[in-house]
């Protein structure tokens, strides 16, 4: 059975595991902070609830995990699954400012067995995703919205892009489904820096484009950039082809193999 569960969550949610100039000017920062403004005086969704929503999983996911350790469900045994109602009750605190009602319904709850499988199959809450601001938001109607995110590849897992569905109930976004569009393991999502750049100024930590890094990717028989950014007095490198981000200079050169000439101008 738990085979079962976990095949068809990965083909629905996730993803085959395994990998411009944007500036500090203060007037820049302000034009942001209006743009911000705009969107929340009209009631459209903005970038900060964006930001918000989908950068909060992992958190939820963590405090999810804590509330099983604090109740002695994984001293239980590998076999044990809480009931629907059991499960539902720790959840629902913890996720119904961030989803909801029938996202916990349909993803959370419904696969709660995922919490519990000692497997490296994804489960229902894989982790944080950044919303692209390189692509507009759509609306079917006021209260309702979608936008496109990016699950960052990290040491194990590819990176996999989502339509997210957004509901406005009582005056607050809360995400109400999404739907897995693609695998950077299949289909490598191609960023280029100015996506990059909006993300990170939009989030309120511009950063600046130092070079462009052109590699081949073997498998796919294909040319990709890594961007180099500096951010405040340090650097971050991203992938294109998978929003797989590596930060510090140590780290970049120890995991992507840059030069210490690439640093210096």
């Amino acid at each position: 059975m738990k085979k079962g569960l976990i095949a068809l969550i990965a083909l629905s949610i996730i993803v085959v595991g395994c990998g411009q100039t944007a500036t500090s000017n203060p007037s820049n920062a302000k034009k942001n902070v209006e743009a911000n403004s705009k969107e929340e005086n009209t009631g459209n969704i903005s970038a900060k609830e964006m930001i918000a929503l989908t950068g909060s999983i992992s958190d939820r996911k963590k405090e999810i995990v804590q509330g099983i350790q604090q109740k002695g469900w994984y001293e239980k045994g590998i076999d044990f699954v809480p009931g629907v109602e059991e499960f539902q009750s720790l959840v629902q605190p913890i996720l119904q400012d961030t989803f909801t009602q029938a996202f916990i319904e349909k993803h959370i709850v419904q696969y709660r067995e995922t919490f519990f499988c000692e497997c490296d199959a994804p489960g229902a809450l894989q982790g944080s995703m950044l919303p692209s601001f390189h692509k507009p938001v759509t609306y079917e109607d006021v209260h309702q919205a979608t936008f496109t995110a990016y699950y960052p590849a990290n040491e194990i897992n590819s990176g996999a892009k989502f339509h997210i569905e957004v509901t406005k109930q009582e005056g607050k976004w809360k995400i109400n489904d999404w739907q897995f569009i693609s695998s950077s393991y299949e289909e490598p999502f191609d960023l280029k820096a100015k996506e990059v750049k909006a993300y990170y100024e939009k989030e309120g930590n511009p950063v600046t484009l130092e070079h462009t890094l052109r590699k081949q990717d073997d498998r796919l028989n294909m040319e990709y950039a890594v961007y180099l950014f500096k951010q405040n007095n340090d650097y971050i490198a991203v992938d294109a082809r998978n929003w797989y981000t590596v930060e510090g200079k140590e780290r970049i050169q120890q995991f992507l193999g840059v030069q210490e000439e690439v640093f210096v101008k």
